[in-house]
């Protein structure tokens, strides 16, 4: 600096100061000389206590407006899903995009299901075909379009049995335009679109992405076949 010139002090070097100007201020009487010790020695815990803060504030932010909690009432996606399993709902996964063919959802089940229950409204099943799509099951495998459904792999190895509005072996539906056919992976033990029909998208609260608990299974969800084509392993996929 030339002789002449003043210094010009950043915002950034005056925060930095600010702490020390205030403990100054303080520390000239017994009860800010209290404080200020009090707050040296827990300075520590008030830095995590922060950390928490905005922890849980990002938590609870996420909560309300992309992920939502859901546990798993029933045996319907057995052996993916177990019941009382936990996971995380994505509800901004379809914001932009459309469902596709096995993706696991979440969502508000068709008041005229005849197995309705208004206690617990939310169900949780694995697309299966898409609007203009034809479905059929045969000798126990899904085809859609007259191709035999291969991604995710556990459409190779899982069983499906034709009931409901898929009760004749080889019977063709086709998925209107707006809307999903959806079953369970156990599908032995499923109430699903077999019995009810395409279910609207707009009903679709969410993809589920994530088991949070148990613990020992935490992570991305697999699907896993509870009843294997014969011949086949139950391999996750």
């Amino acid at each position: 600096m030339q002789e002449g010139e003043s210094s010009v002090e950043s915002p950034r070097s005056r925060r930095k100061r600010l702490p020390a100007f205030l403990a100054d201020i303080f520390e000239r009487s017994r009860a800010g000389r209290r404080l200020v010790g009090h707050v040296r020695k827990r300075i520590a815990f008030y830095r995590e206590a922060y950390s928490l803060s905005l922890t849980l504030a990002l938590v609870l932010v996420l909560k309300f407006t992309v992920l939502m909690g859901f546990y798993i009432p029933s045996t319907s996606m057995a052996g993916t899903l177990q019941i009382n399993d936990r996971i995380f709902v994505n509800r901004l996964a379809y914001l932009t995009g459309e469902p596709e063919v096995g993706d696991i959802v979440v969502f508000r089940a068709l008041e005229n299901n005849p197995y309705y229950d208004p206690e617990k409204p939310v169900w949780i099943k694995r697309v299966v075909a898409t609007g203009g799509d034809r479905l059929s099951v045969r000798d126990n495998r899904l085809y859609v379009n007259g191709e035999p459904l291969s991604d995710p792999p556990i459409f190779l190895h899982n069983s499906y049995f034709p009931q409901g509005l898929l009760s004749r072996e080889g019977r063709e539906l086709i998925v209107p335009e707006g809307h999903v056919m959806v079953f369970g992976d156990n599908s032995a033990n499923s109430c699903d679109s077999r019995y009810w029909g395409p279910l609207p998208e707009e009903r679709i609260i969410g993809r589920a992405y994530v088991r949070y608990w148990p613990l020992d299974r935490i992570g991305p969800i697999h699907g896993e076949s509870l009843c294997p084509l014969p011949g086949v392993h139950r391999n996750p996929s």
